[in-house]
């Protein structure tokens, strides 16, 4: 446990409860004061302190309206070692772990108002000296893709993506920036009486509003009502003839550069994978615009 008496209120506290689940390497915990009410702690290295300063920052500009986990302290543990962060506690249950407790028109719906929040989020006020979109986004891309080909394992279809990575990557230019939750996925989200609330920014940044739907494969594969209805929700119905198309480019670059992370995990994690990379297959052999997505 690091130093805990450091966060402010720390006196208060009466129950300091760890939480294990989660992939993330930050520790959690869960915190009730004296007056019974209850916090989420996270605390993680000081990596990359002033970005993430900065856009949890703006995370307390996101309009009230909006449900999502609030920030209520963020600083530094043992002389900068550390970052902590404390947040509404949300209650509910986990929508990665009860989607399909419900019918299927209800996922839908769920993933409507999954579409709206995630509109309200990207419409925050943000700095103005934000690096340009298609400059970050270019280096990743030729990271990703040179992660890909030193990981020496070869993908069936590999060379297809690869090429329409390059025929495409023209449409990351003027792509504007906005506050991204950065992992926006079922696993953090919960259901609390029929409305979805969001929680875990950890990984919070500023890029293209549309790169916030990189995480539709998970949620896909859990539920396409519910992918279906997230885009849908987003674009009020109406989504913009080059989405698929850039979504499909974003997609293809983070399956092409995951390769080297899932053989550092070992066979368990590159079946999973590889289980993933055959589904997205799936989804675009016949168009820009994955199989799942249909109009209701």
């Amino acid at each position: 446990m690091k130093s805990l008496h450091e966060v402010p209120g720390f006196h208060t506290w009466k129950t300091i409860e760890k939480i294990s689940r989660g992939d993330s390497y930050d520790e959690k915990y869960a915190i009730t004061n004296k007056h019974h009410e209850k916090f989420l702690l996270r605390i993680t290295k000081a990596t990359d302190y002033d970005l993430k300063k900065r856009g949890l920052m703006n995370l307390v500009l996101v309009d009230h309206e909006v449900s999502i986990s609030r920030l209520l302290e963020f600083g530094n543990l043992e002389y900068g070692k550390y970052v902590y962060a404390l947040f509404e506690w949300l209650d509910g249950d986990n929508v990665e772990e009860t989607i399909m407790n419900y019918p299927s028109s209800e996922q839908y719906t769920l993933g409507k108002q999954a579409g709206q929040t995630l509109y309200d989020i990207h419409k925050t006020p943000i700095p103005l000296n934000i690096e340009k979109w298609d400059l970050v986004y270019a280096s990743r891309i030729k990271r990703k893709l040179e992660s890909y080909t030193q990981s020496t394992f070869t993908l069936e279809k590999a060379q297809s993506l690869i090429a329409y990575i390059h025929e495409n990557k023209h449409l990351v230019e003027d792509r504007p920036n906005c506050l991204l939750h950065g992992d926006y996925q079922l696993k953090n989200m919960m259901i609390q009486n029929h409305h979805i609330k969001i929680f875990d920014f950890d990984q919070i940044a500023y890029g293209d509003p549309w790169y916030d739907f990189i995480r539709i494969v998970p949620i896909a594969k859990d539920s396409t009502d519910f992918a279906r209805g997230m885009i849908d929700g987003y674009f009020k119905d109406n989504v913009p003839g080059t989405f698929f198309k850039l979504l499909k480019l974003y997609i293809y670059v983070e399956l092409l550069g995951s390769v080297s992370r899932a053989l550092h995990f070992g066979q368990e994690e590159m079946d999973h994978f590889l289980e993933n990379y055959r589904m997205v297959c799936e989804w675009y052999e016949k168009s820009d615009i994955p199989s799942w997505y249909k109009k209701m």
